[in-house]
């Protein structure tokens, strides 16, 4: 069964993010975040060519940059050339916003983790980011490490060591038997916070943008997120164009019911775009255009695929018609196309 999980923000998932450097990226990061970013850039791996940034690439939105793998498949090459993982690597921006993986009750469906099944939990370290910053390091068609010991034996060896105990104190970077599974911990931690830093999840979308304007021009925020209202009103000084504000109109009445664009981020910070659950959305195996699927997907006409798994199919009923037969014309589904590509942010990071 093919699930999406609705963890991954604005359109990083469908666009590659800007190549355009933002004032914000240049400010400094905190001790912790630029161990983080010292060990996410660092090939930790056996053959020592291959880091997190390998398959996390800020050219991509913090995702697999290469196109190849788009077009004719979905699998990564690991460290030993020879081996691939078996699924495209998620986006690590704003990974570090997702809840703990749990059974949420009243909406009768799994909620948060990371990974696109929810595997790494954050039961083990508090946070799914770092719960899946450890994985690829032990992987052999991933980064191929033999233990926890050859990760901390690398980091205590590399330049960034003493800032490993600055952060963590001394003694915390500890390769005993004792000590390495604490260190290793520590490892995940630092990059989780990097990964929640202004380099990877910097809120600076031309989207975010707006929605700052909106909120501060007095508007509420299911107004700016839905734009429930006169443009005039809710975007004074004009930052979205005309089709732009259309997409986001058809985005508040047919998407964001599961990409939730009307409620800020946990800290007060744009929409995360995420309910944060899981969606069988009955996505064949070779898919297509994204936005024509959803609003075509049930239309036999269309000839799509039949999807996989049927029995549990997301078909809910938005604005009086199905998922899958949105009844959406062309204009509708370009201003969603259009509106997407306001989610990109602008940030482009590179190894220092």
């Amino acid at each position: 069964m093919i699930q999406i999980q609705r963890l991954i923000p604005y359109g990083v998932i469908l666009l590659l993010a800007l190549g355009v450097s933002s004032p914000q990226a240049n400010a400094g990061l905190t001790p912790i975040q630029q161990l983080g970013k010292e060990l996410f850039f660092d090939a930790i791996s056996q053959p020592a060519n291959q880091s997190c940034a390998s398959c996390h690439s800020s050219k991509a939105g913090w995702t697999g940059q290469i196109a190849g793998a788009n077009i004719h498949g979905a699998v990564y090459r690991g460290a030993q050339r020879q081996r691939f993982g078996n699924r495209k690597p998620p986006t690590t921006a704003y990974s570090p916003f997702s809840p703990i993986f749990h059974f949420d009750m009243g909406k009768g469906a799994f909620v948060g983790g990371m990974l696109w099944d929810g595997r790494a939990t954050g039961a083990n370290l508090g946070n799914p980011a770092a719960d899946q910053a450890l994985g690829p390091f032990l992987v052999d068609p991933e980064q191929n490490m033999p233990s926890k010991q050859a990760v901390c034996e690398v980091v205590a060896a590399s330049k960034y060591a003493d800032l490993f105990e600055e952060v963590w104190g001394p003694g915390s970077l500890d390769c005993s038997d004792t000590g390495v599974d604490a260190m290793f911990d520590r490892v995940g931690l630092s990059i989780a916070a990097y990964e929640a830093s202004h380099e990877v999840s910097p809120f600076d979308s031309v989207f975010d943008d707006y929605w700052r304007a909106c909120l501060d021009a007095g508007n509420d925020p299911e107004d700016c997120g839905k734009a429930e209202g006169d443009k005039a009103t809710l975007d004074p000084t004009g930052i979205l164009n005309d089709q732009e504000f259309a997409g986001l109109i058809e985005f508040g009445e047919y998407c964001s019911v599961c990409h939730i664009s009307h409620v800020p981020g946990p800290d007060g910070q744009p929409p995360l775009f995420t309910d944060f659950t899981f969606e069988n959305i009955g996505v064949p195996k070779n898919p297509e255009e994204v936005v024509h699927f959803y609003n075509t997907r049930d239309v036999l006409a269309e000839g799509w695929p039949l999807p996989e798994v049927d029995r549990n199919v997301n078909r809910m009923i938005l604005e009086g018609v199905p998922l899958g037969n949105l009844e959406l014309g062309k204009e509708a589904e370009a201003a969603i196309v259009a509106f997407l590509k306001t989610l990109n942010d602008r940030t482009v990071v590179k190894k220092k």
